[in-house]
Formats: structure tokens, C-alpha cells, sequence
């Protein structure tokens, strides 16, 4: 469990389907998987969260603003909707 924020309790789960990297990386959660399932493994991970949010990220977006996460949870206190082109209600 890691502190976000105004501190703020987060969880971090990792899909790796990256067969060659065998880092156990410093997370709440880690799967290694030798294929790439798409999306379906973000919600599969996101059913064992025990926060109020879930926030899904691939490796290949870096975000240079460090309020982001923050900035999408405050968005959807005031708008009352999911950040994103989707929003799923699990």
C-alpha cells in the first residue's frame, strides 16, 4: 500500500506480459503473464481493490503531470462521471 496525495491510500497491481522481464516490482499486487489478454486483466485486477477509484494505465503513457491521478479523481467528484473516451461502473 503506497500514499498518494494528501495521504491518500493507494494499491498498485501490475499485469506484466512482458515474458522476458522478471522484476518483481515493489507493488500490491504483481501477475506475470506470458500473453497479452488486452483489457481484460485491468478489470480482473481492478475486482480487488479496496479503494473507491481504479485507475488503469499501459506502460506506454507517461504522464509529466504528477496530479493526475488527483486531478481525474477531482474531475469526477464535481462532474459526477467517469474520466476517459468509456467509463465502466464495476
Amino acid at each position: 500500500m503506497f500514499l498518494f496525495g494528501e495521504n491518500k491510500k493507494i494499491e498498485i497491481f501490475l499485469w506484466n506480459n512482458n515474458c522476458e522481464d522478471k522484476t518483481d516490482y515493489c507493488v500490491d499486487l504483481q501477475i506475470n503473464s506470458s500473453k497479452n489478454l488486452m483489457c481484460m486483466p485491468r478489470w480482473f485486477m481492478a475486482n480487488y481493490s479496496s479503494n473507491d477509484y481504479v485507475f488503469s494505465l499501459d506502460d506506454d503513457l507517461i504522464f509529466k503531470d504528477t496530479k493526475v491521478i488527483e486531478d481525474c479523481i477531482d474531475y469526477n467528484r464535481k462532474n459526477n462521471a467517469s474520466v476517459g473516451a468509456f467509463g465502466v461502473i464495476l
